[in-house]
């Protein structure tokens, strides 16, 4: 599975070890069952959190990170932009997905989670959000890109 790792919890679940809501996810990363896709302005925002940044640096190493060119997500961003469909201010996080095809969405901005599983915006397959353990059944689904990218 991939997801995108919203800058506004990635310090809960690259940092804190012991997170009771998003812990499983962290679990996940490190036993390479789910990859993380990150890239534009998500990968600006991680170099703002110093230990984040670190961190994913080191899972780009080893393949549990993607980095999704900046260029095509940044472009991608106008688009999104432009389209006008999105509530949130978080455009380079729908662009971001809709750029890796990553369907599962980590964060705790509810804007967000409106725009991300609105099918006008993304589809085929829609998007899914990850906010607690009550969505732990989220991380069991497979996605053709991790089966791809091996």
């Amino acid at each position: 599975m991939c997801a995108i790792i919203d800058a506004c919890v990635a310090t809960r679940i690259f940092v804190d070890k012991d997170d009771p809501d998003l812990g499983l996810i962290r679990q996940y990363l490190f036993a390479r069952k789910l990859q993380v896709v990150y890239g534009g302005e998500l990968a600006r925002e991680y170099l703002k959190l110093t230990t984040v940044s670190r961190i994913v640096r080191k899972l780009d190493q080893v393949g549990i990170a993607r980095k999704i060119p900046d260029k095509a997500v940044d472009e991608k961003d106008k688009e999104v932009q432009t389209a006008g469909n999105c509530t949130s201010n978080d455009t380079h996080l729908i662009a971001l997905a809709l750029v890796s095809r990553a369907r599962l969405l980590c964060s705790a901005d509810h804007a967000l989670h409106a725009d991300f599983k609105n099918r006008n915006i993304i589809a085929k397959p829609r998007g899914r959000i990850y906010q607690n353990t009550t969505h732990n059944h989220l991380l069991m689904r497979k996605c053709k890109v991790c089966e791809l990218i091996g």
